[in-house]
Order: C-alpha cells, then sequence, then structure tokens
C-alpha cells in the first residue's frame, strides 16, 4: 500500500505519493479567524510574523480543500521551505525583495490576484463578509491544476518522510504552551482517547471554519532556530522589519507524541538538503504516524510543558 510521506498514514491512489505538495499561506491575524482549511493540512509550519503574531504554511498532499486561507503574502522562510520540499506555493503577495527572490529560487509560486483584478480562470476567490485584507481563499486542486498545465513545472517530485515509527505506550504529559503574545497564545492539550493534541488560540478552542472542528495534530514539534532581522529588505506594508530565519546547520528539536517530549536536534546542509530529525544519540526522532505542526521559534522561545 502507498504511504503518505507527510503522515506515515496510508494513502488511497499510490500516484498522489510523489505529486506536488501545495502549499497554502495562511493568515493568523484575530480577523482572519476562524481560518478555513487547516483541519484537511497533512503538515503545518507555524511561523512568526511581524508585530509578534504568526502565519502558517499547511501542506495539502492526499486531500485538498474547496476553500483554504485567508491566504496572505509570503516571507523569506516559505522560499527556504520551498526549496526544501519542491511544493507549489499559493500566496497573496510579497514585498519587492522577497519576490525576487522567490523567482531566483524557482519555487514554483501562484500568487492570488491583486485587489481589484479580475479572478476568473484563477484558483482564488474573495468571501465579502470577511473584512480586507483576510478575505482570499484558494481552492487546493485548482493551484495543482493550474501547475500541471505549465510544461517547465515537473509533475512529480521525491518527498523525503519523516522518520516515523509506531507509537509508545501514553506517556504523562498533556499540556504545550507556547507563549506568544497574548493574541496568538497556543496551547496544546493532549487527548488520550484519540492520541492527539488539541489546539487552543488566544484562550479558545481554535477551530477549522469548514467542520467547526477544533484543530488537533498527532505530533507538536518545536524547533528551535535563529530569527534575525533581514538585511537588505523593505518592511511591510505596515512598516515593520521583515524576519529572516536561519533553517540551515543544526539546533535543537523537541517532538511531542503520545503524551510525551522528545528532545534531540534538527540538521539541514544545504538550502535544498532535507532536514534531519535526529534524537540524542544521532539515531531518528521517531515521529507518530499522524499530521504533524511544527513551530518554528526562536532559540530563547520559553516553552513549556506538565
Amino acid at each position: 500500500m502507498p504511504y503518505n510521506p507527510l503522515t506515515g498514514k496510508q494513502m488511497d491512489d499510490a500516484s498522489k505519493v510523489r505529486r506536488r505538495i501545495v502549499a497554502a499561506k495562511i493568515d493568523n491575524a484575530p480577523l482572519a479567524r476562524p481560518q478555513f482549511g487547516l483541519s484537511a493540512a497533512n503538515l503545518v509550519y507555524e511561523q512568526l510574523a511581524e508585530g509578534g503574531l504568526t502565519r502558517f504554511l499547511a501542506f495539502y498532499l492526499d486531500a485538498g480543500a474547496e476553500k483554504v486561507g485567508p491566504i496572505r503574502s509570503a516571507r523569506l522562510t516559505d522560499i527556504y521551505l520551498g526549496q526544501e520540499w519542491d511544493f507549489l506555493l499559493a500566496y497573496a503577495g510579497a514585498g519587492r525583495t522577497t519576490s525576487r527572490l522567490l523567482a531566483e529560487a524557482l519555487v514554483p509560486a501562484f500568487k492570488a490576484p491583486e485587489l481589484g483584478e479580475n479572478l476568473q480562470g484563477t484558483p482564488y476567490t474573495r468571501d465579502n463578509a470577511r473584512l480586507i485584507p483576510h478575505n482570499m481563499f484558494a481552492r487546493v486542486d485548482e493551484v495543482r491544476e493550474i501547475a500541471g498545465r505549465d510544461p517547465q513545472i515537473p509533475k512529480e517530485v521525491y518527498i523525503q518522510p519523516f522518520p516515523f515509527a509506531n507509537p509508545p505506550d501514553a506517556g504523562p504529559l498533556r499540556t504545550i504552551t507556547m507563549p506568544y503574545v497574548p493574541e496568538a497564545a497556543v496551547r496544546w492539550a493532549y487527548d488520550t482517547g484519540t492520541n492527539t493534541w488539541k489546539r487552543t488560540m488566544a484562550g479558545r478552542p481554535h477551530v477549522d471554519a469548514l467542520n467547526n472542528q477544533q484543530l488537533e495534530s498527532d505530533n507538536v514539534v518545536v524547533q528551535y532556530v535563529q530569527i534575525f532581522t533581514a538585511q537588505n529588505v523593505e518592511p511591510d506594508a505596515a512598516g515593520n522589519p521583515v524576519l529572516d530565519t536561519e533553517l540551515k546547520g543544526s539546533n535543537r528539536l523537541r517532538v511531542f507524541h503520545s503524551g510525551q517530549m522528545l528532545e534531540g536536534t534538527w540538521s539541514k546542509e544545504s538550502d535544498r538538503a532535507k532536514t534531519q530529525y535526529k534524537l540524542a544519540d544521532g539515531s531518528p526522532m521517531p515521529f507518530r504516524p499522524g499530521k504533524v505542526w511544527i513551530h518554528i521559534v526562536p532559540a530563547d522561545f520559553q516553552a513549556s510543558w506538565a
């Protein structure tokens, strides 16, 4: 049976194993909530944005969603992840320098129309019940279909799987606290019945507007990195300095699943190399089969668990 490299679970169609991931850049400002389609993602990266809030990069491989978003602008970290994962990027613009670097990195990028531009023939739609700029949404399957018409974009790529392993017995941990700014602070609570972590944000359950279900993940990863102000990159539209992230080299890593915390390191040799996840003894970090949610945080970030 074919297995999804992002979840370690069986897929119903072997042709999906090597097709291009669609990665959607999703807003997490208070006015963007509740988001659509995060529960359908196989893998989610949560990244710091300007002002202390976060944004998501949601990966769709074996399934999609008719409405994903709100879609927002790309950042430098999305370029580095695009080089690693060879995904198709759905996003709503970027600064001048970021746009140039995105093109130079050869990441297939599918930019949403600007305000006032025609949406017909694009994989995007606006929800007029939402305020601008929190009202642009993508259709995942259509992004992949449009990419498939471009002969210069390979239809298939190799997707390195996470080091999945048979899950252990449930451990004693029940909560993970991610102390972002209060408007984005996250708490994960372990559900022993489903062996998943259920997500709360800003003091309330974080739900998907598609199904009104609380978001959950089998694995919660805290990846510590160097985050700094980007040089020679213009500020964002609000005048905030743009953040940059060092995703090469190595640093600390914590992986939470099955009510346990596993400590180790991540390493990445080059822009297009695959990130390696290892335990302290150098053996592969065992992930639980299922959804993966990765928090990319500064090296001094004070995550806690109990």
